[in-house]
């Protein structure tokens, strides 16, 4: 977006985060939340090997905990509030 700075540092690991996010919904979305386990690991593994509320359940699904969830909803609030604040 013209006039926007994703690549300053809190606005990075924001966008970064909603970009984990992305990858999360889309297995939940595309595969029912099964993940494959390959070697060397996929980068949907990487994120939910990297996240500590998120882990495998029951037969290599994506198990999340309340406490992402509500980490995400900062993430996402604190990347809008940062979008507003440079588009002002």
């Amino acid at each position: 977006m013209v006039g926007i700075d994703f690549s300053s540092g809190e606005m990075n690991g924001l966008w970064s985060a909603i970009s984990d996010l992305n990858k999360i919904r889309n297995q939940i979305v595309h595969e029912e939340g099964y993940v494959k386990r390959t070697n060397p690991t996929s980068r949907i593994e990487n994120v939910i090997n990297s996240t500590p509320s998120l882990g495998y359940g029951w037969n290599n699904q994506i198990k999340i905990e309340m406490s992402y969830i509500n980490s995400t909803i900062d993430t996402i609030e604190r990347f809008l509030s940062n979008l507003y604040e440079q588009a002002l």
